[in-house]
C-alpha cells in the first residue's frame, strides 16, 4: 500500500481472484490504510462496511481518509475506497486503547481440535462442479481451512431444508509479523469468507447456481481480544435470518483456548429466481462422494495455546 497523500493511499488487488476484487481484501486494506493515522497503542475494536460496488482486480484502489475524532482514549476514522469516479466501498472504524475491566462471554466454542478435523482439500466433493469450484478458489485464498464440511457446499440441492450453520479452523498460509494491526486485517479478510452461504445452504442454494443472485451489502465487524491470525482459529457462521430477498448472517471467531476474539455480521442479497434453485447437478458416483453432518456446539474448548507453526 502505497501513501500518496496525508490522508490518501493507493493499493492494488493482490489475491489473484479473476473478475472481482474479494471484499474482505478492500475491507482489510481499508482498516490497514486507517490505522496507519491513529496512535500506536489504539487497536481496531470496530468496522462496518458498506459495498456500493464491485472493484475491478486491473485497477488501482485509491483509499480517502476522514479523521474524523480522536478522543481519550477512542479515535473514529471513515474511509472511502474509489476506483476513478466510481465508488467501490466506504468504511467506518473505530480504535480503542485498551483498558481493565470485567470479562465474560455467553458463546462457547466447539469442543473440536484443527488436528482432529481434515483439510477441506481432502473431503470428497459432493459433485463435479464443486470440485472446479474449489480448484478456482484454491488459486487465490491465501488461508489454509480444515473443516468436516465444505463450506457452502455440503447441503445437497432438492434435500430440503438443512440447518443454516457451519464451521471451519482458518489460519493464514504464511506467517505474519507480529504487529497487532496486520493480525486484525487478516481476520477482517477472512470474516468475509463463505459468511452469506450460511444462509443460503438452509435453502439449498449455492452461489453459482442459475438464476440466483447472492451478494454483501454491508459488514460489521467487532474485534474483543488479539489473536494471531496464522494460528488456527474457530469460525462459527450461523444464518440467522432470511425474507424480503436478503439475508443476515452471524460469525463468531475462537481461539484453540475457546476465547470469543472477534464477531461478525453480515446482511446480503439473496434472490433466487422463479422462486427455487436450478434442477441439482450430475452427481458423482457413491464412491466418490461422502455426506458430512454439520458440526454440532460443544462444550467450551479446554483452554491451551497454539502450538502450531505457521508455513
Amino acid at each position: 500500500m502505497d501513501q500518496v497523500s496525508e490522508l490518501v493511499y493507493r493499493a492494488v488487488a493482490v489475491d489473484g481472484r479473476p473478475g472481482r476484487i474479494f471484499g474482505g481484501q478492500v475491507m482489510a486494506q481499508s482498516l490497514a490504510a486507517a490505522g496507519q493515522t491513529v496512535q500506536p497503542d489504539q487497536h481496531p475494536h470496530m468496522l462496518h462496511a458498506r459495498f456500493a460496488g464491485p472493484g475491478d482486480p486491473a485497477r488501482p484502489l485509491e483509499f480517502t481518509l476522514d479523521p474524523i475524532d480522536d478522543g481519550g482514549s477512542v479515535s473514529r476514522r471513515r474511509v472511502v475506497v474509489t476506483q476513478g469516479d466510481k465508488q467501490v466501498l466506504e468504511l467506518s472504524t473505530s480504535f480503542h486503547r485498551d483498558e481493565s475491566g470485567p470479562e465474560h462471554q455467553a458463546l462457547t466454542a466447539s469442543s473440536s481440535s484443527p488436528d482432529a478435523v481434515p483439510s477441506v482439500d481432502d473431503l470428497p466433493p459432493y459433485d463435479e462442479r464443486t470440485r472446479q469450484w474449489w480448484a478456482r478458489l484454491n488459486t487465490w485464498l491465501p488461508v489454509e481451512i480444515r473443516s468436516n464440511v465444505i463450506p457452502g457446499r455440503w447441503a445437497a440441492p432438492g434435500a430440503g431444508p438443512a440447518e443454516p450453520r457451519q464451521q471451519m479452523w482458518l489460519r493464514t498460509r504464511d506467517a505474519l509479523p507480529d504487529d497487532r494491526l496486520t493480525h486484525s486485517c487478516a481476520a477482517a479478510y477472512a470474516s468475509d469468507l463463505f459468511l452469506l452461504t450460511a444462509a443460503m445452504v438452509r435453502h439449498g442454494v449455492r452461489h453459482d447456481d442459475s438464476g440466483v443472485f447472492a451478494v454483501t451489502l454491508n459488514h460489521t465487524m467487532w474485534f474483543h481480544h488479539p489473536f494471531r491470525a496464522d494460528h488456527w482459529w474457530l469460525y462459527d457462521q450461523e444464518g440467522v435470518w432470511t425474507g424480503a430477498g436478503r439475508s443476515l448472517c452471524r460469525g463468531q471467531m475462537f481461539d484453540r483456548s475457546g476465547r470469543l476474539v472477534a464477531t461478525s455480521m453480515q446482511e446480503g442479497l439473496l434472490r433466487v429466481r422463479d422462486g427455487g434453485p436450478r434442477t441439482p447437478p450430475p452427481r458423482l458416483p457413491a464412491a466418490e462422494r461422502t455426506v458430512h453432518p454439520v458440526p454440532s456446539r460443544g462444550a467450551r474448548a479446554e483452554s491451551e495455546r497454539s502450538t502450531c507453526t505457521c508455513r
